[in-house]
């Protein structure tokens, strides 16, 4: 079996069904035996970028390993911006990228220097006799490691014969056990606190802590929060106050304000969510992770419990049952804290060709329909976005903004949909990124029939530029765009689409969305001085 035969071969043995890429000299027969002698999905976009962020996307949306493959040199540079994305997000992704040895080759370049300041791993198949180790070691450290590890592979060993057999994938680490002091610690913090809250992030999601979390806040009498990255774990729990950080509700920003006690469970507790500390002064702060390095990294906590969401939660309800400690009264007073500060209605702008962003974005929450796969992309249209578009669970939330980076959305929307194609996936983006990025593959989307529905806000211009202009007094008209009709070019592409221009036009989405066979654009005309 030829080398390049035997790494897609290996991939598929270790769980690897579905491959998104972009075919070159350096990935071309583990891309021809993956899908015509394997006879498993190969999704071709249309450049690196996509094929990375829709690995991205999978691995989110399916909470498995995702795997790109890209030609070497300008393949590879192609995709820095999302494999850094992947770094950021944790996301469990393989990167198969064709390499060369020749240095007179135009597309020669040293690739591992490449990654490097990405924080991707790196592992260089040295020859035949160690490929189908370096693919499990690659799978595993993936999984492991959470995040994206290059599996880098010369073209001129690529068609040297492999003597094929199944190499076992290093076991997972082992879960951490619970440390008694630690609990016991955790537990003499949490025995005096009159007004506990505790708060989910996404390493809850990856847990499958809902039940668990709830249990202890039941047992506590508290209030539950979630970061930015969790936001769907509680959806329409009423226990639930929302995201806790920059992005809180004023509803949510009271309960916090009273809180004496943090309990936070699988969450980073960064700058954002605790807004650089300032939320959670004067608050005992109990921070459980996983990851034992993760500790203490972004605040200075009161005290650590190394272990996953769901053991801690169980753990500390035991505890606490053991002690006979009662619960407090804290949910109670956060309700009325909450009725206390909740927002009244807004001020609907819409008018003269342009729909308020608010009401634009509750429409589109009532009529997609709620078994969803929520996608959100870059912009400062994402603020009110996160608030009002919604997700059934925290597993159906692929979270696209860890680094930054406009135009992350529609590959891992694409992505999404390969993970879990029995649901529609709604992605949300500005104009910008889905000029940037979004329309190249809009056409994936519809060559390979996604049940795709992308809402692009079009402010006319790169809105976080257009309001540092306007906010410094300058003229705004170097951040504006002359786009052309996204309604004609979705069309040209392949797919449907509408433009939404009122609010009379915003009530008929819900039966252009019903109607829909194949992917659906809605670009819905926003005022960009109608964005916070």
């Amino acid at each position: 079996m030829k080398l390049g035969a035997a790494v897609a071969k290996a991939l598929a043995d270790h769980g690897v069904d579905t491959m998104f890429g972009v075919m070159g000299e350096g990935n071309l027969l583990i891309i021809d035996h993956f899908a015509h002698e394997l006879g498993l999905t190969y999704v071709a976009s249309a450049n690196e970028f996509g094929a990375v962020t829709m690995a991205n996307g999978y691995a989110q949306a399916g909470r498995r390993i995702g795997v790109a493959t890209v030609t070497q040199g300008p393949g590879v540079t192609n995709t820095i911006t999302a494999v850094r994305e992947c770094v950021s997000a944790g996301a469990p992704v393989v990167i198969v990228a064709g390499a060369t040895h020749d240095r007179e080759n135009k597309q020669f370049i040293e690739q591992a220097e490449y990654f490097a300041p990405t924080g991707a791993g790196f592992i260089n198949v040295e020859s035949r006799h160690s490929v189908l180790h370096d693919v499990a070691r690659a799978v595993s450290r993936a999984h492991r490691e959470r995040r994206p590890i290059v599996l880098n592979i010369a073209v001129e060993i690529q068609d040297d014969e492999v003597t094929y057999r199944e190499v076992d994938a290093c076991p997972a680490a082992a879960d951490v056990a619970l440390d008694d002091e630690e609990l016991e610690a955790a537990l003499g913090i949490i025995s005096v606190a009159r007004r506990p809250l505790v708060l989910a992030g996404y390493g809850a999601v990856l847990s499958d802590a809902k039940d668990d979390i709830l249990a202890l806040a039941d047992r506590l009498g508290a209030p539950v929060a979630t970061t930015l990255r969790g936001k769907e774990l509680f959806t329409g729990d009423p226990r639930s106050i929302g995201i806790c950080g920059s992005l809180s509700s004023p509803e949510g920003s009271a309960v916090i304000d009273r809180a004496d006690c943090i309990i936070a469970l699988g969450a980073s507790l960064s700058k954002l969510t605790t807004d650089r500390g300032a939320l959670f002064q004067g608050k005992t702060v109990i921070e459980c992770d996983a990851d034992p390095s993760r500790l203490g990294l972004n605040l200075d906590v009161d005290a650590v419990i190394a272990g996953d969401a769901a053991s801690v939660a169980r753990r500390i309800v035991e505890y606490l049952d053991l002690a006979e400690i009662d619960a407090t009264n804290f949910r109670a007073e956060a309700q009325q804290l909450r009725d206390a500060a909740r927002e009244p209605a807004f001020a609907d702008t819409s008018g003269g060709g342009l729909v308020d962003i608010r009401t634009a974005l509750d429409a589109i929450d009532r009529a997609v329909p709620a078994e969803r796969t929520l996608v959100v992309d870059v912009g400062r249209f994402m603020e009110e976005t996160v608030r009002r578009v919604h997700a059934p669970d925290g597993a159906s939330y692929v979270y696209g903004a860890s680094f930054g980076a406009v135009g992350i959305g529609m590959g891992s929307a694409i992505g999404a949909g390969f993970a879990r194609p029995e649901r529609l996936t709604l992605l949300v983006c500005g104009d910008g990124g889905f000029m940037m990025t979004g329309l190249t593959e809009f056409n994936t989307a519809v060559r390979y029939g996604r049940d795709l529905v992308c809402i692009v806000l079009n402010d006319g211009c790169y809105g976080a530029e257009e309001g540092q202009f306007r906010g410094r007094g300058k003229d705004r008209d170097l951040t504006l765009f002359a786009w052309p009709s996204f309604e004609s070019v979705a069309k040209a592409l392949g797919g449907s689409a509408v433009t939404v221009a009122s609010v009379e036009e915003l009530d008929g989405l819900a039966g252009v969305i019903a109607e829909r066979t194949g992917p659906l654009l809605i670009d819905i005309k926003i005022s960009p001085d109608g964005v916070a």
